[in-house]
Formats: C-alpha cells, structure tokens, sequence
C-alpha cells in the first residue's frame, strides 16, 4: 500500500474517531443535563412541601388574631367615645356604615404581615409544579391540582368576604349583640370584638378548609416520598412514561379536582406501593366528600343572600 493510500486510511480513520468522541461528548453532556434537571426536580418537590407546611403554620388563629386586631382598631377611627357594646353593635348592624365597615376590613388586611407572606407562599406553590411540567407532565398536573386546593382554601379563610359576612347586618344583630349588649366599658367592647372576629374566622378555617388542606398536605407528602427514593435511571423511565400520556392527563377535566386527582395518579399507579395507594383512595373519598359538602355550603349561602 502506498503513502497515498495510507494518508487517506489515516484520514477516514481520524473521521471516525472525531465522530465518536463528539457521539460520547453529546452523550456525556446530554446525561450530565438529564442529571442536573432531575436533582433540580428533587429540590423543587422539597419547596413545595415546604411551602405547604409554612402556609399550614401561617393558617391558624394567630393570623386572624392579627387581621381582627387591625379591624379593629381601624373601627376605633369611626366610633365616637364613650363606646360600650351596644353602640358598637348598633354601629356595626346600620346598613349606612357598611361601606366604612368593608374599609375597615380592607385595611385591617392591608397591614397584615401574615396575609403577605401567605399570599408569597401561595404565588411559589402555583408556579412551582409547572417548571417540571416538560419532564413529569402527570406528576406536575397532580401536584398544580393539590396546590390550587390548598390555595383556594386559604384564600377563603383569608378573604374579605369571611369578615365581612359577621361583621355587618344579620350576623351582627345575632351574634355580637349577645355578646356585647351588656358591656359597658369600652377596652372591653373592642378587646370582645376582637375576640370575637378571630374565633369566628378560626371556626371557618377548622370546618370549611382546613379538612381539606390537610388531605392535599398528606397526598403530596406521599407522591414525594415516592419520588424522591428513586434514582435518575428510573425517573428517566418515569419521565418517557408520563410524556407518552400526557396528552391523556392533560384533556382529564372532570366536574371537580378530586376526580381529575384520582385520574392522574391512575396514570401512575406503578410509582406507590399498595399501602400508599390505600392512603391516596382514602384522601381522594375524603376529597370528594368535601368537595360537595362545600358546594351545598356555598349554594345555601349565596341563597340567603
């Protein structure tokens, strides 16, 4: 074989070898991302389950005790002293100030550190189960449907609308009045309304909410326990799994998030083990459950409207 032959063997053989050392360095780059993009998912299941405990610990009777604080003392600034207690009702019951009832309301939230960082936790868990939406499509709509009713239920126990419901017309006259007709000194009429406000709204968080966050709470805690035990290897298959399904998850809209929750972790049964699938069959009839009961609620409301 001459020099030429040789030169052009050396040349296809070098061709050979560029292609496979770029084929390994794509491999390598392509498996370092895989790898970065699954540690980075571990840390935002970990976010998330923090922010729902830190948002768990925030609902509570300490942030009504706050926001009733600031009504009333936003109240002090329409009510002309001497106060006692029927004059507060009698204020609180005329339908004339219910318009400096709601601002009061408005600005009593307003000043409320609590209700800002329950607003900042609420906006991270919307956003957080999106940004692996490309990787785990089924596992980032079931964890978007559970975030969205936890941050409905706070939202309600938080809104306007609760302290506006017994602290004008109706409400007022029956509640209140039994506890503030008969006091006649003014510290203790507004320390009573105070108390009064935070107990009511504490009420409405134990029966209409909380039950129901506590559920979303206990369903995420188990996908990610599921989860984060698995290695890169299998979240990899998981995520070809969910990707060849999501267009399936994705038209899933049934008449309430319970049943859409059931449909999607159908669509990945094999992450759990039968003990933890008994715990989310469980969590979901509890779900359901709550759901309607809250929907007759609301239905029985917004009829004595």
């Amino acid at each position: 074989m001459d020099y030429q032959a040789w030169g052009t063997w050396a040349t296809l053989l070098g061709s050979v070898f560029t292609g496979a050392s770029v084929l390994v360095a794509l491999e390598t780059y392509r498996r370092n991302e895989a790898k970065a993009a699954f540690s980075q998912f571990r840390r935002q299941l970990l976010d998330i389950r923090q922010a729902l405990n830190r948002l768990d610990a925030l609902l509570g009777e300490p942030v009504f005790n706050e926001i009733a604080t600031n009504i009333t003392n936003e109240l002090r600034r329409h009510l002309e002293p001497p106060v006692n207690g029927a004059k507060m009702v009698e204020f609180l019951s005329n339908e004339d100030n219910e318009d400096y009832v709601a601002q009061c309301i408005h600005l009593g939230r307003g000043q409320s550190r609590s209700l800002t960082q329950i607003a900042d936790l609420m906006d991270l868990l919307e956003r957080l189960p999106y940004e692996f939406r490309e990787q785990l499509p089924v596992v980032s709509l079931t964890i978007a449907t559970l975030t969205t009713l936890v941050s409905r239920g706070s939202e309600i126990v938080v809104s306007p609308r609760i302290f506006s419901d017994f602290l004008r017309g109706k409400p007022v006259k029956e509640m209140l009045a039994k506890r503030l007709a008969t006091i006649t000194d003014e510290p203790r009429a507004y320390a009573e309304l105070t108390l009064y406000s935070t107990s009511v709204s504490s009420t409405v968080l134990k029966d209409l909410t909380q039950p129901t966050i506590d559920e979303c709470i206990k369903l995420v805690g188990i996908l990610t326990d599921a989860l984060l035990v698995l290695p890169d290897a299998e979240l990899a298959a998981e995520s070809k799994n969910e990707r060849a399904v999501s267009d399936v998850a994705r038209k899933i809209n049934n008449a309430s998030h319970a049943e859409d929750l059931i449909e999607y972790l159908k669509l990945i049964r094999s992450l759990f083990t039968q003990e933890q699938w008994d715990l989310i069959v469980e969590s979901r009839t509890r779900l359901s459950d709550m759901s309607r009961a809250q929907t007759r609620n609301k239905k029985t409301r917004d009829d004595n409207e």
